[in-house]
């Protein structure tokens, strides 16, 4: 377990803790909706402070699920718990942390809303019990389900970064025929020519030269010739690809 971990799983625990004291607490479950009324204030705060500050995501990821939680909770709690109508809420919950944080937070979290209330609602009836267990088998669902979800935007990312190389490929490859392509139009071609002018100067003075390099002279001319005409097929062939 790492770090970040094992902090949101503390902080989300306390929140726990916190709504389950605050509702079992006469004095303090009197102001259960000035309560509520007061974290969906500091929530729009924040995210309008956050809006025009930008902060690390995953602060804003921590904060809302806290936030997130304590209202569920207190939501839940205030309409009858186990047998709530809204106990609903406690399953988007879970996914939402789930998805938002680590699969492992949004596991340990659910855990710890079972035992809490098993805690607190002692003994239980048969209907509490089904609703209790499926809040247990909730659990693993929303860590598999989570645990997809990452491979999904993994794989996602993975797909971005191979289009990003192709990209930057695609790049390259046209960078370098149209480095070739000048190469062949300039380069090449008046190499090509000055050697054949050379070439084509010696054999005027045939005479003065011995027959066996007038041979080579002659072959060595004409290879000069294909060569050219193999150079211009080539940019021929690269304009071609270039244009497709």
């Amino acid at each position: 377990m790492t770090l970040p971990v094992l902090l949101n799983s503390l902080l989300l625990i306390f929140a726990v803790a916190f709504s389950f004291y605050w509702r079992e607490n006469p004095e303090l479950s009197k102001f259960s909706l000035q309560l509520t009324a007061l974290l969906i204030l500091f929530y729009l705060f924040h995210d309008l402070l956050l809006r025009h500050h930008k902060s690390n995501i995953k602060y804003q990821n921590i904060s809302k699920a806290i936030i997130y939680t304590i209202l569920t909770l207190l939501l839940v709690l205030s309409t009858g718990g186990l047998d709530s109508p809204l106990l609903f809420l406690l399953y988007l919950l879970l996914f939402g942390l789930s998805l938002f944080l680590m699969p492992l937070v949004s596991f340990i979290t659910s855990l710890a809303l079972v035992g809490f209330f098993l805690i607190n609602s002692a003994p239980l009836t048969n209907s509490q019990l089904v609703n209790l267990f499926s809040l247990i088998f909730m659990a693993p669902l929303a860590l598999i389900f989570g645990t997809q979800y990452i491979r999904l935007l993994e794989g996602k990312n993975r797909i971005k970064v191979l289009k990003h190389q192709a990209k930057i490929l695609n790049q390259t490859i046209s960078d370098e025929e149209s480095t070739t392509l000048i190469w062949l139009s300039i380069e090449f071609h008046n190499k090509i020519d000055q050697a054949m002018d050379i070439v084509s100067q010696l054999t005027t003075n045939l005479s003065r030269i011995p027959y066996h390099q007038r041979e080579k002279l002659n072959q060595l001319y004409q290879d000069l010739k294909k060569l050219a005409q193999s150079g211009k097929k080539l940019q021929q062939t690269i304009d071609q690809a270039t244009d497709e």
